[in-house]
């Protein structure tokens, strides 16, 4: 994962987009240049971000060419040409014309004589005096990686399970837009099942006939999936699926829903029972090395007609083995055990992973669903032979924990026979001096292998890629200097500056050493898979990368998380950006640095500097060659860590996912071994002792599925009220859930004090810094969530009322949003708090709060406010019904069987450049909830 990426791909994007190296650029003649400059470069600017071609000072003949603007000595099939003899009244006429004649926005055609410079200047072009050098600029090469963004080679898998394909169909041409609480989601991750009990948005029809029909519309028609903004030939233009994919769908819809599987409860007591009679047949000698994962939560999930929600566990079995894998220093890869029929308990042995009891019990001290008292005599004895608290963990939790920080990092440091600093400390040096090598050292000698690039397909700054050989064992380490688009410095241009960083000393001119912002580290482990790191330029360990500088548009907060961002965009090893069967042979297709030529050309370095440049910056076949070994011995080694379980997505992705998303009834209660109706029936009856209980039943009741985060954070109460009991545990601040934030507010609630205070557990004890005095209570419940894009909304309100009483919520953001509220009222109804029927505009500027009113109805219960937001603005299409100042709704107007809101429509930011063709995602829409008790 680079640090800072776009959809994660930062160093695997860099390292394998194909890009050409640069020869001199023919200019534009002066005459045609004017009129460009005069006519044309307020909009064809990289400045503006309109479309290509560029037609401003800096154009050059080869990137017209190649952008296919003009074809030489042929102004009729020239693009340019073309557009300027429009009519006026076309839309597509260049100029174009913002209004029309009389308005101040209105640009009129050119002129005959100056329609003629442009004529003979492309018709002179084709003369065989005109030499015509494709050659690609500097400036060409924005509009190039722009263009292989969007353009990359797609090819289905071939030889896969036919929902495999559908899956790739849907990550590959609509997860773009449909992801996160966008209805319908459709990407690489979902449960294909439900699409054949759910009905489209209308609930006319079934949500797979929806979708199939929508994608089998011809190309022009109005609602076609993928969705197209332009024209054929435009920008923003994206075609229809190709005759296989649609054939795919069509297959997949006359099959159905997917083979429902009939699954027996496996209850925590069998789980029990399973792990104490392995323990027992094994050596009593070898007992306190082995250690339990379960899946019997995932593999309990039902759906409401009582088939298996997760047919197919194979995927996030393969997770467990290439996580845990993924931790060891081992060099031999070893696969978890199952040791039960239904493969939903495994065994592992921490000898194979260069473990100790010392690294379970880190992992196992901060295990939240340690469920005591289910088979006291064999927890007992399980306890007795491998010296642990809990005699399982759950293997989706474990891989959510271990897959960031803090955990991930604490991990990673331990294997390296490091201490994780405080402060500002160089850990990067650390983490090289431990790897066997001096990167500083290397560089001086010329014993390392750099490309760079002027953009880095992830912002508008330049990159420059670095690997090193590891010197304890055979592998590689990858570094990656990245520069923000902020500074302006001529240090942070390459070109200008190739040698740094500066405490490098590769050069005597301060000038010619670069200084970056930030960067990225891959290095494989002695069993051929990876690590990752983030830092700042100093080496200082980071867990997350600035939201400011990039973000990740595969999440709805957008933030860069070290681990599981990383993995997510290295899914296999060092690669392109892309998904192909044949991937060895598009990863080094065109592979060549793009720094090191045109430093060498424009002669600025002395000769020392010149040498140490050419050694340094590799050329292409050497680049290539060190590529295809990384890459082929990163997948040797997930083959045999994951022996082809996973899918086409990644797979600890997939289980970190399945961990983090929303949690309905039926998925808590297979987390406890219980069916859905003993659920509900244990929570309703403890409901009238506790708000927060009334709250968790009153929602799952409804439908409406829990956030992980704010479940975790109450999940002593529910298996308190479940009549459970849990072994102490330190509360983990999990990056994605805000950190050393998130871990106090579990240590200072309520039910955690009450469980834990007082006992002599060292457990307890552990992450003092976690463990502050207890807050004070405050008079309001309050809730806060990130953003998309950075940033958090906060929401007050009182937490019990009573009937009759006015309810007074406060919203305010730190960052400028769009926001719609919505009441869900103890009696299932909707209302539209704000702006309902006031007519309000959706925005609202950070830091300014909102406060919301409203006198409290019968009947009494647990009531809950959602509040949406969205950085471009949220559209309701549903029809309300006005009560005042409010709009009260069906439910079923506005959520989805899965408690999504499907009437909710998030706007794209530039609704003007939307209307003008482009091609635009409509912004994500997130929701932030808070809870309150209504008595009568």
């Amino acid at each position: 994962m680079p640090i800072y990426a776009n959809r994660c791909r930062l160093l695997a994007s860099v390292i394998l987009l194909g890009l050409s190296s640069l020869s001199e650029a023919t200019p534009i003649p002066g005459p045609v240049q004017k009129l460009f400059d005069v006519k044309c470069a307020d909009c064809h600017h990289p400045d503006t971000d309109d479309e290509y071609p560029y037609l401003h000072p800096k154009s050059t003949l080869e990137e017209l060419i190649e952008e296919e603007a003009l074809v030489p000595g042929k102004p009729d099939e020239s693009a340019i040409i073309k557009r300027i003899n429009l009519a006026d009244g076309h839309k597509r006429r260049m100029p174009k014309s913002r209004g029309k004649v009389g308005d101040d926005s209105y640009s009129p055609p050119l002129t005959d004589a100056e329609k003629k410079i442009l004529v003979d200047w492309v018709t002179a072009l084709g003369a065989p005096s005109t030499p015509v050098v494709k050659v690609e600029s500097t400036v060409a090469l924005t509009k190039q990686i722009k263009k292989a963004q969007t353009s990359l080679p797609k090819q289905m898998p071939s030889g896969v399970h036919l929902d495999e394909k559908v899956l790739w169909i849907f990550d590959t041409h609509c997860s773009a837009c449909h992801t996160g609480d966008y209805e319908p989601e459709l990407h690489g991750g979902i449960n294909l099942s439900r699409f054949f009990t759910e009905k489209d948005s209308d609930g006319k029809q079934l949500a797979a006939e929806s979708i199939v029909e929508r994608a089998l519309r011809q190309s022009d028609a109005s609602g076609r999936m993928p969705k197209s903004k332009g024209e054929v030939g435009q920008k923003s233009y994206r075609p229809s699926l190709n005759d296989t994919e649609k054939e795919v769908l069509e297959k997949w819809l006359e099959a159905g829903r997917p083979k429902a599987v009939k699954r027996e409860l496996v209850s925590n007591l069998a789980v029990i029972d399973t792990i104490f009679k392995d323990l027992r047949e094994l050596p009593e000698a070898h007992r306190k090395f082995y250690r339990y994962f379960t899946f019997n939560n995932l593999y309990n999930i039902r759906e409401e007609d009582g088939s298996a929600a997760i047919p197919d566990l194979d995927p996030h079995r393969a997770a467990l083995s290439k996580l845990i894998n993924s931790l060891s220093m081992n060099a031999k890869i070893t696969r978890p055990k199952a040791i039960d029929s239904v493969k939903t308990v495994y065994r592992i042995d921490l000898r194979h992973y260069n473990w100790d009891a010392s690294d379970w019990h880190r992992v196992e001290s901060y295990y939240p669903y340690g469920l005591k008292g289910i088979n006291q005599r064999q927890e007992s004895l399980i306890r007795d032979y491998t010296g642990t608290n809990s005699s399982f963990v759950r293997a989706d939790w474990f891989v959510f924990a271990s897959a960031q920080p803090p955990l991930y990092d604490e991990m990673i440091a331990d294997m390296l026979k490091l201490e994780l600093p405080a402060g500002e400390a160089d850990y990067l040096s650390m983490v090289e001096h431990s790897l066997g090598f001096n990167r500083n050292q290397n560089l001086q000698a010329g014993h390392a292998l750099r490309a760079g690039f002027q953009f880095s397909g992830v912002s508008q700054a330049n990159r420059l890629i670095e690997r090193h050989e590891i010197a304890n064992y055979p592998g590689a380490y990858w570094i990656s200097y990245d520069f923000t688009p902020l500074n302006p410095k001529r240090t942070q241009d390459l070109k200008m500056a190739p040698l740094g960083p500066p405490e490098a000393h590769l050069s005597s001119d301060p000038e010619h050493a670069f200084e970056h912002d930030g960067g990225e580290v891959v290095f494989n482990l002695p069993n051929g898979l990876q690590a990752y790191l983030l830092t700042t330029a100093k080496g200082k360990r980071l867990q997350r990368a600035p939201i400011e500088i990039v973000q990740d548009s595969n999440r709805q907060d957008s933030v860069i998380i070290n681990g599981i961002s990383c993995m997510g965009c290295h899914d296999q090893g060092i690669k392109p950006a892309i998904r192909a069967p044949l991937a060895l042979a598009k990863t080094l297709r065109g592979m060549t640095d793009e720094i090191g030529p045109i430093v060498l050309a424009a002669d600025t370095l002395n000769f020392k500097e010149t040498q140490l440049l050419k050694k340094l910056y590799a050329p292409p076949a050497k680049l290539q060659s060190v590529i295809k070994e990384d890459f082929e011995r990163f997948l040797t080694a997930e083959h045999e860590a994951t022996a082809d379980l996973a899918n086409s997505t990644e797979p600890i992705v997939g289980l970190y996912n399945e961990f983090k998303s929303p949690v309905t009834a039926n998925k808590l209660a297979s987390e406890f071994g219980l069916t859905r109706q003993e659920l509900m029936t244990l929570l309703e009856e403890s409901a009238t002792d506790s708000s927060t209980l009334s709250v968790i039943a009153s929602s799952l009741k409804r439908g409406l599925p829990l956030r992980r985060e704010n479940l975790l954070r109450e999940y002593l109460i529910i298996a308190a009220a479940l009549g459970y009991e849990l072994a102490p545990f330190t509360p983990l601040g999990y990056e994605d859930f805000g950190g050393d934030a998130y871990a106090r507010l579990i240590a200072h609630s309520d039910a955690y004090l009450e469980a834990f205070e007082g006992q002599t557990s060292q457990l307890a004890k552990l992450k003092t810094s976690v463990l502050h005095d207890r807050l004070k209570g405050s008079a309001l419940n309050s809730q806060s969530s990130l953003l998309p894009g950075g940033g958090k909304l906060k929401l007050s309100i009182q937490p019990i009322l009573k009937v009759g009483q006015t309810a007074n919520l406060e919203v305010v953001a730190t960052r400028d949003t769009h926001i719609r509220v919505y009441h869900y009222s103890s009696d299932q109804h909707i209302t539209e708090l704000y702006p309902g029927n006031t007519k309000r505009s959706t925005f609202r500027p950070r830091n300014k709060k909102l406060t919301i009113s409203w006198t409290t109805t019968k009947p009494g219960g647990a009531e809950q406010v959602i509040v949406y937001s969205s950085k471009g603005g949220i559209k309701n299409v549903a029809k309300g019904t006005v009560t005042g100042d409010f709009l009260v709704f069906k439910k079923d107007q506005l959520l989805s069987p899965r408690g999504m809101p499907r009437s909710l429509r998030g706007i794209p930011m530039n609704i003007k450049a939307s209307e003008e063709g482009h091609s635009l995602v409509p912004e994500k829409v997130t929701q932030s909830r808070i809870g309150y008790f209504l008595h009568e």
